[in-house]
């Protein structure tokens, strides 16, 4: 018999995004989230069903704004959000479709003082989405 079973724990996610590479004016982020993994595996003949909702415990964003002359780096923090994840493997484990989605609010406002500006900057509200098909070999 398959067994069915809750899942739960932490989880990291990073992601840097390199904005520098466009050229002239573009600059390097880094986005860490802190997150818990709370959900559901249905485990039965006709295939594995994962459910999954992560609640956003904690989010940063450093924005490397030193890279453009004149500017300093900011860091700003994203601390309301959640994510859901569900995936579905065929009963023989050789391929999986799945899809994550992430909702993070709005970050705080901060300010930033660079050798020749001083501003002030927010990370806006934003959404991911990945779907995808993993396959066994």
């Amino acid at each position: 018999m398959k067994e069915n079973k809750w899942i739960k724990g932490l989880g990291y996610r990073h992601l840097k995004d390199y904005l520098s590479a466009a050229g002239l004016g573009g600059y390097d982020r880094q986005n860490q989230m802190v997150y818990l993994p709370v959900g559901y595996i249905y485990n039965n003949e006709e295939g594995i069903l994962k459910l999954q909702y992560n609640f956003l415990l904690e989010g940063t964003q450093f924005s490397q704004l030193s890279q453009i002359p004149g500017y300093g780096d900011m860091t700003n923090t994203q601390n309301e959000g959640y994510g859901l994840e569900i995936a579905y493997t065929d009963p023989g484990g050789e391929w999986e479709v799945f899809t994550k989605y992430w909702n993070i609010d709005d970050s705080t406002l901060n300010t930033s003082t660079g050798t020749k500006w001083i501003v002030s900057g927010m990370e806006p509200m934003n959404e991911t989405l990945e779907i995808g098909v993993k396959v066994a070999f």
